[in-house]
């Protein structure tokens, strides 16, 4: 499997087992359960950086992720976030009273 494959292939299963335990098991409010279940999720990810031998820099820029457009998606994301806080603040407070 190409390194672009495998890379994105373990990002996102590392995303999908993290916010599945955030919003499956963290709220069940038992100890042994999340225990339980985080275990395996911290072995995935000691497995991939033990199989790997690469940094997370070198995976990230597997995957196609540079520094050098941050700066231009980060003027227009901050541009559509102080438009949309107020409003959804705004439309919020409206509709919980």
């Amino acid at each position: 499997m190409a390194h672009r494959n495998k890379s994105l292939l373990e990002l996102l299963t590392g995303i999908i087992l993290v916010f599945g335990y955030l919003w499956l098991i963290y709220p069940l409010h038992s100890r042994w359960v999340q225990v339980i279940f985080l275990i395996p999720i911290l072995v995935f990810f000691i497995y991939s950086d033990f199989i790997n031998k690469r940094s997370f820099k070198e995976n990230i820029k597997d995957i196609g992720f540079r520094m050098d457009n941050w700066y231009d998606s980060f003027k227009i994301l901050i541009v559509f976030t102080l438009i949309s806080i107020p409003i959804l603040f705004i439309t919020w407070q409206f509709f919980s009273r």
